[in-house]
């Protein structure tokens, strides 16, 4: 069961957060901004649930590229999480 606030303009809030952190990949660079006005945990995992890179955002930063040249070309999960706000996103590393 998963509870969210909803505004008196059905908007959720819940949408309104994930929109603040943009992430999408190019190449080998993973690209994140974050638009939320708080610090933001960046950790990406492979498909076997194993950590593979991790990294903290402060709040209103700019975009920041981090390079994943260390990973083998695949699909991996992107979670961003903060005290409110959470974002949870696939990526496919390529060549």
């Amino acid at each position: 069961w998963l509870a969210t606030n909803t505004s008196s303009t059905g908007i959720n809030k819940t949408q309104i957060d994930k929109n603040k952190i943009e992430i999408f990949c190019c190449h080998k660079n993973l690209v994140v901004k974050n638009n939320s006005s708080e610090e933001i945990f960046l950790n990406v995992f492979d498909l076997l649930g194993n950590k593979v890179f991790e990294n903290a955002l402060l709040k209103n930063s700019q975009n920041k590229n981090y390079s994943l040249n260390f990973l083998k070309n695949g699909i991996y999960i992107v979670k961003a999480t903060g005290n409110q706000t959470n974002k949870t996103q696939k990526i496919i590393i390529a060549e």
